[in-house]
């Protein structure tokens, strides 16, 4: 994992440090562009194969993964959705997103329960804008993919499970959960190094 230290660890910092907060996923998009540009070659190691960027790793448990995701939505999905609703122009589209989950060596976390919390997190942060926002007082009641108030009708986002705009990487690993919020990472080959450049040599 390329990434930074809990959210907790994080608001602490922003209690001490007013300077601009480090973003892993721009680090590493940046890296993987340099090897499609051919700026420079992925790193010749059978030891690292992937540089997947976490904004935020926390302990796995559910209470830990609901509270810190719930932060990184806030601060890297919402953001962009609400700049969409505020600024959207007639006939276009709501931003889309994916939830990729990876478990390795974690029997006692599983996808469905991890999913169906994102989801919901979603659904009530999307409730809560709309609410700000126009109260209870839409007509548009059409619910899609789960992310639509179910007071207004009024959706910030669509489901799109194979090309969505973004995508939030939920990586399990032992006693380790990183996750984060990716921008059109198809087009990072899942953050592998070697089928980038590989790629880049076609």
């Amino acid at each position: 994992f390329v990434g930074e230290a809990s959210s907790a660890d994080s608001k602490r910092q922003k209690m001490v440090s007013n300077t601009k907060k480090w973003n892993p996923v721009q680090t590493v998009q940046s890296i993987m562009q340099d090897i499609r540009e051919k700026k420079t070659e992925a790193p010749r190691s059978r030891f690292v194969s992937r540089m997947v960027p976490m904004q935020v790793t926390c302990f796995a448990s559910m209470e830990e993964i609901v509270a810190n995701a719930t932060e990184l939505i806030k601060d890297y999905l919402m953001p962009i959705a609400i700049d969409r609703a505020t600024n959207r122009k007639e006939g276009e589209k709501l931003p889309s997103f994916k939830i990729a989950f990876k478990r390795r060596n974690c029997a006692h976390i599983h996808r469905d329960a991890v999913v169906d919390a994102i989801a919901k997190i979603i659904e009530e942060l999307t409730s809560n804008y709309w609410s700000g926002i126009v109260g209870s007082t839409s007509n548009d009641n059409e619910k899609k993919d789960g992310t639509a108030n179910e007071k207004t009708g009024r959706r910030l986002f669509t489901v799109d499970l194979t090309e969505p705009d973004y995508t939030i990487v939920i990586e399990l690993c032992r006693t380790l959960v990183g996750m984060s919020v990716v921008a059109d990472s198809n087009s990072f080959k899942n953050f592998n190094l070697i089928k980038m450049q590989e790629e880049s040599e076609e």
